[in-house]
């Protein structure tokens, strides 16, 4: 049992983010929320926007040194994009995640995961709200000092 606090940075195709993680195992059962900063890795948005996370991880493998297992995640993010028509674009993302985490009072981890991104916006032009989805993934990696 245990809890930690780490750093942590994640990678999309089109993002990337900086943030905390706080985390508490309980036996093979890891809970963990995260709140990040991100930036569009494009040109034309350069708008920095928050993310929030929750998240379970079972460690199916726990050794000595280190603990593997899957898990889920759940992943909301905001973007207001626009000038003179203001559109706030969110995210809902359902992700499964494999972790791979070391134990110690210094913790390194990395989890790729994979899943569906909702993205929820309103039209500058036709003034409609638009929902689309597609398949998300993206790795974070992270360390962390646990107490």
């Amino acid at each position: 049992m245990g809890t930690s606090v780490s750093v942590r940075s994640g990678w999309s195709p089109y993002d990337i983010f900086i943030g905390f993680e706080y985390q508490k195992q309980i036996h093979q059962h890891l809970f963990f929320s995260a709140v990040e900063l991100g930036a569009r890795r494009s040109f034309y948005q350069s708008e920095m926007y928050p993310r929030i996370s929750l998240g379970w991880n079972y460690f199916l493998l726990k050794r000595d040194k280190f603990q593997l297992g899957p898990g889920f995640q759940y992943m909301y993010s905001n973007l207001n994009v626009g000038s003179e028509n203001e559109s706030l674009h969110q995210w809902h993302e359902f992700d499964l995640d494999l972790r791979f985490q070391t134990n110690g009072r210094i913790k390194f981890y990395v989890f790729p995961y994979v899943g569906w991104s909702s993205e929820n916006y309103r039209d500058a032009i036709t003034e409609t709200k638009v929902s689309q989805g597609t398949i998300g993934y993206g790795c974070i990696i992270g360390v962390g000092y646990g107490f």
